[in-house]
């Protein structure tokens, strides 16, 4: 089943940050870079299928530079998250 489906970087950040978090859907998944380009990644897993084996891909979205989804990341990433003030 094909599907749009795409990553948010911040899963990644966070498997970092807290190396016991795995969220369950990721299971088996692997992010691996995107060959021939620049800092995009994408979340790869081998699957058996009736005997075949076939290959499920993700992509791991992409943040643009500038855009306002950058600007308030970069703001929890230096201040180290948002105060309760800050959250809705």
């Amino acid at each position: 089943m094909d599907t749009n489906e795409m990553v948010h970087p911040s899963v990644w950040e966070r498997m970092v940050k807290y190396p016991e978090w795995r969220p369950p859907s990721l299971t088996g998944f692997k992010r691996v870079p995107v060959e021939g380009e620049l800092n995009r990644f994408k979340w790869v897993k081998a699957v058996s299928q009736g005997g075949s084996g076939r290959i499920i891909e993700l992509p791991e979205y992409k943040i643009m530079t500038g855009s306002l989804e950058d600007q308030v990341s970069q703001k929890m990433i230096t201040v180290g998250g948002p105060t309760k003030s800050e959250t809705i």
